[in-house]
């Protein structure tokens, strides 16, 4: 018997190898970006995520983090709410893709979810070699990206987002300085004073970057 033709409606197209390589050039295009703003934001690309350099200062801050190490309440308290802190504003970075149109802005929030990807590794190594955790402070009620803005960035396109988009990223920056100088006034863990300090320059570097940003994004009507 011969065999029965095949539906043409019962797998998806094939992609044209034009739009494959476009597409691939668009997306190694983006990480490049990415990595030149990463490395603009703060001074040495070892700073950031992917990073293989063992010298790099994200790799000796992992190095200082040796089991046994006496932490204190403000240790704790740091670890955990930036780890919260990070956690929550990375759903509003994902939105960026997608959403956003100009390619500084897709760069920045490429950049800052590497950089806090690896932070949060970070920070995940310096609380597992803590050798009596302090427990951390209870979480505020509060979150760090409230509803309506949550809702403005999933319900907006363009100009619009960015500005939201780039208007939380300074806010919450500013709350994680904060948090990070406090930290380093009194912290007792060496590896987070070490990360504490290296975030109030990223964030510093970011806050600028992205009020630049702000300035040059068009107004709506």
């Amino acid at each position: 018997m011969p065999e029965p033709m095949a539906n043409p409606m019962a797998e998806p197209m094939a992609e044209p190898r034009a739009l494959r390589s476009a597409t691939g050039i668009h997306r190694a295009g983006r990480a490049v970006g990415a990595a030149t703003v990463a490395c603009l934001l703060v001074s040495g690309c070892g700073m950031f995520a992917g990073s293989a350099d063992p010298a790099s200062p994200g790799a000796g801050i992992a190095a200082g983090a040796g089991m046994n190490t006496e932490a204190s309440q403000v240790d704790a308290d740091f670890v955990h709410g930036m780890l919260r802190a990070l956690k929550e504003f990375d759903g509003a970075l994902a939105m960026a893709e997608g959403r956003a149109l100009r390619e500084e802005v897709l760069d920045l929030a490429a950049a800052v979810r590497a950089t806090q990807a690896e932070e949060s590794e970070l920070l995940e190594t310096i609380r597992q070699g803590w050798a009596s955790p302090p427990s951390p402070a209870p979480a505020p009620a509060t979150v760090l990206v409230d509803l309506e803005t949550t809702t403005r960035l999933q319900t907006t396109a363009g100009p619009e987002f960015e500005r939201a988009l780039l208007t939380v990223m300074v806010d919450l920056q500013r709350s994680t300085i904060e948090l990070a100088r406090t930290e380093i006034a009194g912290g007792r863990d060496p590896a987070a004073r070490a990360l504490a300090t290296r975030v109030v320059q990223s964030r510093t570097a970011e806050i600028d970057h992205a009020l630049g940003l702000i300035v040059g994004t068009p107004v709506a009507g």
